[in-house]
């Protein structure tokens, strides 16, 4: 389980596949935070399936990952997810659970 923000979040998958971090838009609204609180997104969020999904915005909240707190930019997305949210490549490299692979 993760805290994103003052929340704790279940459900939430790490992905070291993903390039980006990704929150769904059930959790934003559970996490109490205003739509005016988005930023715009300049990029499309392409899906497993190939399809582009065009974000709500983005957003930076502190993770909570046992007694590391590390902010974090999501895409929020406006999607159907069995998740709350999906951590990536990003978020496990500011963990130093993964290396980079760019030198």
């Amino acid at each position: 389980m993760l805290r994103i923000g003052n929340f704790n979040v279940r459900h939430e998958l790490v992905d070291q596949g993903s390039s980006t971090e990704v929150m769904y838009y059930s959790l934003f609204k559970d996490l109490k935070i205003s739509d005016t609180d988005l930023r715009p997104s300049e990029v499309p969020l392409i899906g497993f399936n190939g399809a582009s999904v065009w974000p709500l915005g983005m957003i930076t909240l502190p993770v909570h990952c046992g007694s590391m707190i590390i902010d974090m930019e999501f895409m929020v997305v406006d999607v159907p997810s069995s998740y709350n949210a999906i951590v990536g490549r990003t978020w496990l490299q500011k963990l130093k659970a993964i290396a980079s692979t760019y030198h």
